[in-house]
């Protein structure tokens, strides 16, 4: 019994100064400070990218805000802070994304498109697209269909 508990001392204490010369030397690891509110910031941006994805970015703030439980003042200040973009421009990138997805899987008319994803009307859909792509969706999907051609 004696020598199993020595050689378990021996262990251990070989063990110790194995992380004493592990922790000395700054080549090893890694130090960041993490603190549960970071987390959490973390966990929500998550959950709003979800939400934004299954809604096609078409949700206002206060829809956004009665979803998590959250004051919207504090999920745009998130958002800004995760992305560098107001919740609106952010969810307008999710917005464009599925316009994209649409334009290029189906033969959907402008017109359904722009219903789709709930846009007042055209007029305000190709404006937008516009600025993303620099082009009319109709010019964005005539691209498409000129490569997969090409190819």
């Amino acid at each position: 019994v004696c020598y199993m508990d020595c050689q378990l001392a021996d262990q251990t204490i070989y063990n110790v100064w194995i992380c004493i010369f592990i922790l000395s030397d700054s080549r090893y690891y890694h130090v960041e400070h993490v603190t549960t509110r970071a987390r959490m910031d973390f966990l929500l941006m998550a959950r709003i990218d979800q939400i934004l994805e299954e809604r096609n970015g078409r949700i206002t703030n206060h829809e956004l805000a009665q979803i998590l439980n959250y004051d919207g003042s504090y999920i745009g200040r998130i958002v800004k802070k995760a992305t560098g973009k107001s919740l609106f421009k952010y969810s307008m990138t999710f917005t464009m994304a599925a316009a994209e997805t649409v334009l290029c899987s189906t033969q959907m008319s402008i017109s359904q498109i722009t219903k789709k994803l709930h846009f007042s009307n055209r007029a305000h859909f190709y404006k937008v697209f516009d600025q993303y792509y620099h082009m009319t969706p109709k010019q964005y999907r005539e691209k498409l269909r000129n490569k997969t051609l090409d190819i």
